[in-house]
């Protein structure tokens, strides 16, 4: 393609940028005291789980 060798560059950036603002909302859910903390902690945590794995193939990808 025309990008050829940003797609990783800019997974890592994006995957990390993701993760950080995940922790963010889980603690503002926290703090608030929202009703559903617990449930939406569970799904953020799921969706930040799939984000190391894209980050971590992102890495791998990036030294090859």
């Amino acid at each position: 393609g025309i990008a050829k060798g940003v797609e990783a560059p800019l997974g890592v950036a994006i995957g990390s940028f993701a993760i950080v603002c995940d922790v963010f909302t889980i603690r503002r859910f926290f703090a608030a005291d929202h009703k559903y903390r617990w449930w939406f902690s569970a799904i953020a945590l799921s969706i930040i789980t799939l984000l190391f794995v894209l980050l971590a193939e992102d890495i791998v990808a990036l030294f090859r």
